[in-house]
């Protein structure tokens, strides 16, 4: 499958969990970490909260429901009630768009 455009980069704020929803897709969670750019399915692996209704702190995004935590980098949990990791997507800045590369 293709590449397929997720948001203009220019509409992600820094360390904002964003939520993305396309047709086809599970939801997503994008979060612009400096000049970095995670996307993960948008939902706690612990209680399936929104992640886009969390936080970002360091190098965490934490859920809203119990404060449970995820590395950015990879997705591992770091924090309990969290055990299981999040499902990260490959993804890439072109012309100022980020693109999913999406293995389904």
């Amino acid at each position: 499958m293709p590449d397929i455009a997720l948001i203009n980069v220019a509409r992600l704020a820094d360390d904002a969990p964003t939520r993305i929803e396309l047709p086809g897709l599970p939801p997503l969670v994008v979060v612009r970490h400096g000049t970095l750019f995670h996307v993960f399915d948008d939902r706690c692996t612990h209680d399936e909260a929104s992640l886009a209704d969390g936080s970002v702190e360091g190098e965490e995004l934490f859920c809203p429901r119990h404060r449970g935590a995820f590395a950015l980098a990879d997705g591992r949990p770091t924090r309990p009630p969290c055990f299981v990791p999040l499902r990260r997507h490959a993804a890439r800045v072109i012309d100022g768009v980020l693109y999913l590369d999406w293995a389904g």
